[in-house]
This record gives structure tokens, C-alpha cells and sequence, in this order.
């Protein structure tokens, strides 16, 4: 279970992914002094990205359903799950991570923002 536990020093760890009997152990030895679930996305976080694979790839319009790639992350940034773009597994940066990079994948494919844009408007005409 995903969980942010609380040291005796008063500061929060990061989040990870301990099992009950673990936190009970943790809890039983004074090493931390309470913890609390995490959940990876919102309802609504979850809703959008749900959207986002129902719709066809953003960069050749293949068929539902996608992949949802989190646009703005890499070295170390938070995914932003309201910023997802639909693409195929054939266009998806994380996939191609050997073979482009991402300032070559813009180039041949345009912006992230571009898409962004695009699932956007997308999204709108949908509903």
C-alpha cells in the first residue's frame, strides 16, 4: 500500500510502498510515529487520464485505446495527471526514450504543448 510515513523528528518521509505488517513493525520499534495512505491519482485526476486513453493517438490518429503520456516530466519534476496526451505505443516518448530524444521527438512531431493543446480541444468536442 502507498503510504507517506511520519518520523519521530517530526519530518514525513518520502512516499513508498510498505506492506501493513511492515508499518506495524515500524510502528512497534518508535521508528516512525503514524502514517497515512497516498492515493496516486484523484477521482478526477483519474477521470481525465481515462479520457485521455479513450482517445486515438494525438501524433498519427491510430485507434483507441493510448497510452497516456504525462507531458513536463523527466529530471526529477512531479507528473502533472491533468497533462496527458494520448499517443500510441508507437509514438510514445518513454518507449522511444532510446532511440530519440526529446527535443528531436518535438522536432519531428511537434510540441508537447502542441498536444497538449490538441487532446484540449479534443476532450471539449467530446462531451
Amino acid at each position: 500500500m502507498l503510504v507517506r510515513v511520519k518520523y519521530p523528528s517530526g519530518r514525513h518521509g518520502r512516499v513508498r510502498n510498505y506492506s501493513p505488517r511492515r508499518l506495524q513493525k515500524l510502528l512497534d520499534a518508535g521508528k516512525i510515529i503514524s502514517w497515512e495512505k497516498c492515493l496516486l491519482y484523484t477521482p478526477e485526476q483519474r477521470d481525465y487520464v481515462m479520457a485521455v486513453k479513450a482517445l486515438s493517438c494525438t501524433v498519427c490518429d491510430k485507434a483507441p485505446p493510448s497510452e497516456a503520456h504525462h507531458s513536463g516530466t523527466g529530471m526529477g519534476r512531479r507528473k502533472n495527471h491533468l497533462a496527458t496526451i494520448p499517443v500510441c505505443t508507437n509514438h510514445h516518448p518513454a518507449t522511444q526514450s532510446c532511440q530519440l530524444s526529446r527535443r528531436e521527438w518535438e522536432r519531428e512531431y511537434g510540441t508537447e504543448q502542441y498536444h497538449l493543446d490538441k487532446t484540449q480541444l479534443r476532450l471539449k468536442e467530446a462531451i
